[in-house]
């Protein structure tokens, strides 16, 4: 009996073993899926051309591929287009051979020249963290480390230093545009155009120190200030006085602009005096609105969309509101508008367009 018992025990132990050693053998082959060379060919068909297999094959996935179809079947880098053998980066459903590939698809930060695979983007640019914290050119926006330096503190970039209108006689040809084309606009221009002057931002701020200025990016910036005085004579007649003061270092297009922003305000009083009553948001932005008018026939681009996409309420949506209403380039119906309108019943904020 005991020899009977010792018997079965020893069966069942091999039984069990052999259970375990096949069970792990058959685990290892089906995780193990990367493709493998084999010598063997006896009764071997590529499983994607069907073709019978006489020398060499590849298995990949558990299926024998002959050498051209499993090149064929092979991942290309989206870089250089070579097929990839070996490791690979994937991104965005996009395959890549090497790192050198893959940076090569990333954006550039435009200071430092890094590959970023975090970028920080500025009006389309691109720039990394370190510099998109850097100091900004007060024309374009943009993180600069070629500056140049203005005596109020603002800062110009190496590209917008060259255009900068810093001095009355590089000013004066465009002022003198903005009243021209304001005019052929409206069909109106006071007998004696107000005197402008170029100022600093410092100037600025003294002259209107209570200016609400319109935001851009977060920032209150003051770019004009449109000044008007009476003074009684006699009992029939009124001196006017006309100031507008424009802040130097503005591009062209942007100088232009303003111009005709503070013109407007000038021709609100003279053609349309009723407006003296109305919320700050429609004087604003008929303002703006005549100054879209003048960027679109100089294909002002940048400028435009400055004031389209501007967020602040009394000249962002004060704009669109015109804009949204009558159309671009429709001076007549917003002119209408101004005739028959009732400032004092209107609101005190811009109402909200599509």
């Amino acid at each position: 009996m005991p020899v009977l018992i010792s018997y079965l025990r020893s069966v069942f132990l091999f039984l069990f073993l052999t259970t375990i050693t096949q069970t792990i053998t058959q685990a290892q082959i089906s995780s193990d899926e990367r493709p493998k060379r084999s010598n063997r060919s006896s009764g071997i068909v590529c499983i994607d051309c069907r073709t019978p297999i006489t020398g060499p094959y590849i298995l990949s996935d558990q299926q024998p591929y002959c050498k051209s179809c499993w090149e064929k079947h092979l991942p290309i880098c989206a870089t250089c287009g070579h097929k990839i053998t070996g490791e690979h980066i994937t991104s965005e459903n996009k395959t890549f051979c090497s790192q050198a590939c893959f940076e090569k698809t990333l954006p550039i930060c435009e200071l430092c020249r890094t590959p970023l695979t975090k970028a920080m983007t500025i009006d389309g640019h691109f720039f990394c963290a370190l510099h998109a914290k850097g100091p900004r050119c007060a024309s374009c926006g943009l993180p600069s480390l070629q500056q140049h330096h203005l005596e109020d503190g603002r800062m110009l970039c190496h590209q917008c230093w060259p255009n900068a209108i810093l001095t009355t006689d590089a000013a004066t040809p465009i002022y003198q545009r903005a009243l021209a084309e304001l005019k052929s606009l409206t069909g109106y221009q006071s007998s004696t155009p107000p005197i402008f002057e170029l100022v600093d931002s410092n100037r600025l701020k003294k002259i209107s120190p209570n200016l609400i200025a319109p935001k851009s990016g977060g920032a209150a910036i003051q770019q004009g200030v449109y000044h008007r005085s009476e003074r009684q004579t006699n009992k029939v007649t009124t001196e006017v006085t006309e100031n507008i003061f424009l802040l130097s270092g503005l591009n062209p297009p942007d100088f232009l602009a303003v111009a005709t922003h503070e013109l407007t305000h000038g021709l609100l009083m003279d053609k349309y005096p009723k407006t003296e009553f109305a919320p700050l948001w429609v004087k604003e932005g008929v303002s703006q609105y005549a100054a879209a008018c003048v960027l679109r026939r100089y294909r002002a681009e940048a400028s435009l969309r400055a004031i389209e996409e501007m967020s602040d309420e009394t000249y962002g949506h004060g704009y669109r509101y015109f804009q949204s209403n009558f159309g671009p380039n429709n001076w007549p119906a917003v002119a209408s508008w101004l005739n028959t309108t009732n400032f004092r019943r209107l609101p005190d904020r811009p109402p909200t367009t599509n």
